[in-house]
């Protein structure tokens, strides 16, 4: 059997556009767990059968809208605090990528969209580092750019 190529942690990145958005992303430093989701709303529509109204119908769902979400938590790093906090007091989206560094032959590239920063949860124990999590949800389009080479 052979085994499969998988992705590293550390080539999971959570990529945010820096402060001063000038198209250059930071990687905030501190997280020990990252994920991204991405949902599909559908609708659903009850399609009868036309030779036998009386038969048991089924539902027909159509795709209406993608959605992403992403999370990560970890320990705070400091260095970083200051960006985190005023995104969230700011209300506005930011754009954010979420990055595989591989190869293009490894299906490397990046998620690209505006996000929300719509929570940020701290929590600290006696002996041990604050931690923080966060979420971040799409704001419109995103869109994936494959790696150069």
């Amino acid at each position: 059997m052979a085994k499969p190529t998988t992705l590293p942690f550390g080539d999971f990145l959570l990529q945010i556009e820096n402060p001063a958005g000038s198209g250059t992303f930071m990687t905030p430093c501190g997280f020990t767990s990252k994920g991204a989701q991405e949902s599909l709303s559908t609708q659903e529509t009850v399609v009868p059968d036309c030779d036998d109204p009386d038969a048991v119908a089924f539902i027909e769902r159509d795709g209406d809208a993608l959605s992403m979400e992403i999370s990560a938590s970890g320990v705070i790093a400091q260095e970083n605090w200051a960006i985190w906090r005023a995104w969230m007091r700011s209300g506005a989206s930011r754009l954010v990528r979420i990055y595989h560094d591989v190869t293009l032959a490894n299906n490397g590239g990046y998620d690209q969209g505006s996000f929300h920063l719509t929570a940020m949860n701290r929590a600290g124990e006696r002996g041990r580092k604050v931690t923080v999590d966060i979420t971040l949800m799409s704001d419109g389009e995103y869109t994936w750019t494959a790696a150069t080479a």
